[in-house]
């Protein structure tokens, strides 16, 4: 069964981030609406009483369509229960088209401002390390969309008057330490870092740090901590399919199970849960 974990860091606030389908860009069809979905549920981060959820797993872990549509109608009880009070849910919503052509153009800016990255038709070198293109544009359009809700994590930080805010990311595809390693680069020696730094703009209070991980390491037991047994990146993980069947209709396996999860998101919406965020159109690179 997956465990609540706790925090690394006590002074801060976390979110827990996922996407469907896919970051690549090229293995889905432009037409698609990509969907970035943000959880926040402080008191099952910070040690206060958590629900026993002995049937929630992750989606792709369901045995058969029946124990899919359970946990959905479950999960939605527990929360018209009022288990989750403080619970939260930011979606990003982007075509793939425009992740395709965004992103495309954020990697030409960033070639002209790091010295070691370089683009071909089909691949991202930076140092020795590289990416193909299709992931990288997708990475770079990742990055930019934590920047475009760090404003919101800096929000929750001093409203429950902590430190830091930390997205805490699922596995991005590829190989991890790669994958990271470019998160970084693009974080730390592009423009992208104006992005990050205007994020407390407008607080009186700034947080001491804004930033991201992966959940996957090793806990006191040796044992890795990964997404799949982590209770809260399972709660992101069903958020994450009800906002991809909301927003691309007719794209699950069976319209009943595609109802339960839009009613889910109705629900959320409804009542305080939720907030949805389209991006669209052509964004500038914001070099100087």
């Amino acid at each position: 069964m997956s465990q609540w974990v706790l925090p690394e860091y006590y002074d801060a606030y976390y979110s827990f981030v996922d996407g469907k389908p896919s970051e690549d860009v090229d293995s889905n069809p432009k037409e698609t609406i990509y969907c970035l979905v943000f959880i926040s549920t402080i008191g099952f981060t910070h040690g206060v009483k958590k629900p026993e959820l002995r049937w929630l797993k992750q989606y792709k872990e369901s045995e058969s369509l029946k124990e899919s549509r359970d946990i959905a109608q479950k999960l939605l009880d527990e929360i018209k229960s009022g288990q989750f009070p403080d619970l939260y849910v930011w979606v990003l919503a982007t075509s793939y088209a425009g992740i395709d052509r965004n992103g495309m153009a954020f990697l030409q800016g960033m070639e002209k401002e790091i010295e070691s990255l370089s683009l071909s038709p089909d691949k991202v070198t930076f140092g020795t390390k590289s990416l193909t293109l299709s992931q990288a544009k997708a990475l770079v359009w990742y990055n930019f969309s934590l920047c475009v809700m760090a404003p919101r994590l800096v929000d929750k930080v001093n409203r429950y008057g902590l430190k830091k805010g930390i997205f805490v990311v699922d596995r991005l595809g590829g190989n991890d330490k790669t994958v990271m390693d470019f998160m970084e680069l693009v974080s730390n020696q592009s423009s992208m870092h104006k992005l990050w730094l205007r994020a407390s703009e407008g607080h009186t209070t700034k947080p001491e740090g804004i930033g991201f991980f992966y959940i996957n390491r090793k806990g006191d037991d040796g044992k890795v901590t990964g997404p799949n047994a982590t209770m809260q990146f399972c709660l992101t993980d069903w958020m994450t399919q009800a906002a991809y069947s909301f927003k691309n209709p007719g794209g699950t396996r069976d319209s009943g199970f595609e109802s339960d999860l839009v009613q889910l998101v109705h629900y959320l919406g409804k009542n305080n849960y939720l907030e949805i965020i389209e991006l669209k159109g052509d964004i500038d690179w914001f070099s100087s």
